[in-house]
């Protein structure tokens, strides 16, 4: 378990990713994003990024859980005002377990951060919780799946909020995970309104979670 700061240290030293071992994960991962986000090069294109992990979290709102996945991939959303933003991908056979139980105390942990910020932030209520995508949803997937979508909101010296997707398959025995970071696409590239990352950013990650787990099913 790490804190805020570490953690966003920490992924900003990794080192560039090998990516010719899961070139198959990557490129099909990259196709399901595509078809969701609608990326359109070279005004708004997908390119490999450097390896991640995943945040869930953890027994404090300054602190995180860690998650790495056997099959990952990370990419960078680049427009031409560069890097705008990135979206990491993952299955996970190994951490099922965890994640499935990361995800459902997401829901406490996402009204801890938001009992913490409300306490400095003034005006935090529903709607302008579901106006930020503030918020826990849990729904039943195809086939059975289970399906979390939420924020991991970090706090610490800032503020770091990432939407997550977390899809668990009929059977509990591994987890889709999307999570992505949008913030500069959606409110700085001109892209805001012309991407269903930004126009939905829960329904997009869902619908790419859901992507990715029918490109490699069970």
């Amino acid at each position: 378990m790490k804190t805020a700061a570490a953690i966003i240290l920490g992924i900003a030293l990794l080192a560039p990713a090998s990516f010719a071992s899961a070139a198959g994960f990557s490129e099909e991962a990259a196709k399901a994003i595509g078809e969701v986000v609608r990326i359109d090069p070279p005004r708004f294109a997908l390119v490999n990024a450097r390896e991640n992990y995943f945040v869930f979290y953890g027994r404090s709102a300054d602190e995180v859980e860690e998650i790495r996945c056997e099959r990952s991939a990370n990419f960078d959303f680049v427009t031409r005002a560069g890097v705008s933003g990135s979206v990491n991908v993952g299955i996970c056979a190994r951490e099922a377990n965890r994640i499935r139980a990361l995800a459902v105390a997401a829901q406490g942990g996402l009204k801890g951060s938001i009992g913490q910020l409300s306490q400095s932030t003034a005006g935090l209520n529903a709607p302008a919780l579901e106006k930020l995508g503030w918020t826990y949803a849990k729904q039943a997937g195809a086939n059975g799946a289970e399906e979390h979508s939420f924020p991991v909101i970090v706090i610490g010296r800032g503020l770091l909020s990432v939407p997550t997707a977390v899809l668990v398959p009929r059977g509990g025995r591994r987890a889709v995970i999307v999570q992505a970071e949008a913030m500069r696409l959606c409110e700085i590239s001109g892209l805001g309104k012309q991407t269903p990352l930004c126009t939905n950013t829960r329904q997009a990650l869902t619908d790419i979670a859901r992507r990715v787990a029918a490109r490699f099913p069970e």
